[in-house]
C-alpha cells in the first residue's frame, strides 16, 4: 500500500507539472469599470471571466499544452471585440485601445513576442475593418435583391480572404521553428485545400506542430486521407434515437449517404427535403441514409427528425461538435456528408441539391 501511494503521488506530482501556468495582464481603454472579458478555450469545454478595474483585468489559468484561446471584450462576437491568442507557460501583456483588438500591443514571452509580430502582420492588411464594411453592404444589396453588387461583393470579399491567408501562411513558414506557427495556420479557420494544409505543416519544425492548434490540423489531415473518395469509409458505433448502438457495419451491402447534419444548422433543415426526395427516389433501389446529428440536446434533435419528417436512421452521441463520428471524419462544417458503395467504399462526397440527385441517377440507375 505505501508503494502504491507513493507512485500514485508520484503520478499526481508530474501531472501537475505537465500542467503550463499562464497569466494574461490586460491595459484596456474603452471599457467601464466592472465590464466583464471572456476567456474560451478553443480545444476544450472552459471558459472564465474576469471583471475590468481601473482599467485593467487578469486571468490566471493552467493549460495542458499551447493551446488557442477566444478572448471577447463582450458576450457577443462583436467587430473587433473578440481575438484569438495563443497561450503556453508565461505571461502574456496586452495593451487594448478603445475596447478593440485592432493593433493592440502584445508583450511577455518569446509566444507573445512572435504573436505581436504575427498580428501585425495582419492588422496592417485591415482585414477585419474591410471584411465588416462589406458585411455591411452585402446584407443591404441582399435586402434590396440587388444581385449585381452581391457578385461585386461577394468577389472583393474571397479576394480580401486570399490576402489574408496568404500573409498568415507566408508568416507561419517564415517561423516553421516558433509554436505560434501552426497557430496562425490554425487562425485561418478550416482549410478547403487539405493537401495544402498537409505541405504547410510539413514546413513547420516537429516542436512548432506539438501543440493543440498543430494536433488539431494533422488530426484532421489523417481524417482527410482516411475519408478520400475511393477509401473504404472507417467503421464507426454511436446510439440512435432509442439509444440502441448502430455500426456503419450495418449498412455494408448497400449504398448509403452518411449525413452530417443538426437540429440548429439552418442551411442543414434548408436541404432536408431534397434529402427526402432522394430516399423516397432510390429506397427501392438498395439506397438508404444514415444521418449523424451534431446536436447536444436529444430534445432538439429528436423534434427536428419528427417535424422533418426524416424516416431513415438517425445517430448521434449529443457531443456537439466534438462528436466522436465527426471528428474521425474531420468534418469542419455542416450539411456535410459521403457517398458509399455496398462495399463501404467512399465514391462521392458533399453532394447538394441537384448535385446529389445527379450522382444517385448516375450510381443507381
Amino acid at each position: 500500500m505505501k508503494y502504491l501511494f507513493l507512485m500514485i503521488c508520484s503520478l499526481s506530482m508530474l501531472m501537475v507539472r505537465a500542467q503550463q501556468q499562464v497569466t494574461i495582464n490586460a491595459r484596456v481603454t474603452g471599457l467601464k469599470e466592472g465590464d466583464k472579458v471572456f476567456l474560451i478555450s478553443n480545444h476544450q469545454d472552459w471558459r472564465d471571466s474576469a471583471l475590468v478595474k481601473d482599467d485593467r483585468f487578469q486571468f490566471k489559468l493552467s493549460v495542458p499544452e499551447g493551446s488557442a484561446y477566444t478572448m471577447q471584450l463582450t458576450r457577443a462576437y462583436l467587430d473587433g471585440q473578440f481575438r484569438e491568442f495563443y497561450l503556453e507557460e508565461g505571461t502574456l501583456n496586452l495593451e487594448i485601445k478603445q475596447g478593440v483588438f485592432y493593433n493592440c500591443r502584445i508583450s511577455g514571452g518569446s509566444f507573445a513576442k512572435d504573436q505581436q509580430d504575427f498580428y501585425t502582420r495582419i492588422d496592417q492588411l485591415n482585414f477585419h475593418q474591410k471584411i465588416a464594411v462589406n458585411g455591411k453592404k452585402l446584407q443591404e444589396a441582399q435586402k434590396n435583391k440587388d444581385t449585381a453588387t452581391q457578385t461585386v461583393l461577394e468577389k472583393e470579399c474571397k479576394q480580401l480572404l486570399a490576402l489574408r491567408n496568404s500573409a498568415a501562411q507566408q508568416w507561419a513558414v517564415q517561423h516553421s521553428s516558433s509554436p505560434v506557427s501552426s497557430f496562425a495556420l490554425y487562425s485561418l479557420g478550416m482549410p478547403n485545400n487539405m493537401q495544402q494544409m498537409e505541405e504547410l505543416l510539413n514546413k513547420l519544425s516537429t516542436a512548432a506542430r506539438n501543440n493543440a492548434p498543430g494536433k488539431y490540423f494533422q488530426q484532421k489531415v489523417e481524417a482527410w486521407k482516411a475519408t478520400a473518395i475511393g477509401k473504404i469509409a472507417p467503421d464507426f458505433v454511436q446510439n440512435d434515437t432509442a439509444d440502441k448502438p448502430v455500426t456503419l457495419q450495418d449498412f455494408r451491402g448497400k449504398y448509403v449517404l452518411i449525413d452530417f447534419w443538426a437540429s440548429w444548422c439552418a442551411p442543414c433543415r434548408a436541404e432536408n427535403p431534397t434529402l427526402i426526395a432522394a430516399w423516397q427516389k432510390y429506397k427501392d433501389k438498395n439506397f438508404t441514409i444514415l444521418s449523424v446529428s451534431l446536436d447536444d440536446k436529444k430534445e432538439p434533435w429528436l423534434k427536428a427528425i419528427q417535424k422533418d419528417q426524416l424516416p431513415w436512421t438517425h445517430i448521434s452521441d449529443l457531443r456537439s461538435w466534438d462528436n466522436a463520428i465527426a471528428r474521425q471524419y474531420g468534418i469542419g462544417s455542416v450539411p456535410a456528408n459521403l457517398l458509399l458503395d455496398p462495399e463501404g467504399r467512399i465514391i462521392a462526397k458533399n453532394l447538394r441539391g441537384e448535385g446529389l440527385e445527379k450522382q444517385l441517377a448516375a450510381t443507381l440507375h
